[in-house]
């Protein structure tokens, strides 16, 4: 959680430490989805089951996206904060 103080520590527009802010705890969220999910299919059945292996994948997707799109709002924000100086 090193990245939370840099958010409030780093001069930006509050639009950007917003969005910062908000993609961050999005991809904490999408892991703590994906746990519950991987947990309650593992619960449910102990044997392979396709659609149980569909909910993992959909699960793994979703942090997938959450990371993509933290790391694009990052990468874009900081980009434009270090090409201003």
């Amino acid at each position: 959680m090193i990245l939370l103080p840099l958010i409030i520590v780093i001069e930006t527009t509050l639009a950007y430490k917003a969005l910062m802010f908000i993609s961050l705890m999005g991809m904490l969220i999408a892991e703590a989805i994906n746990s519950a999910i991987e947990r309650v299919v593992d619960l449910v059945t102990l044997e392979h089951h396709h659609m149980a292996g569909r909910a993992k994948d959909v699960g793994s997707t979703i942090v997938f996206l959450s990371i993509f799109v933290f790391v694009a709002t990052w990468s874009l924000i900081l980009l434009d904060i270090f090409s201003k100086n």
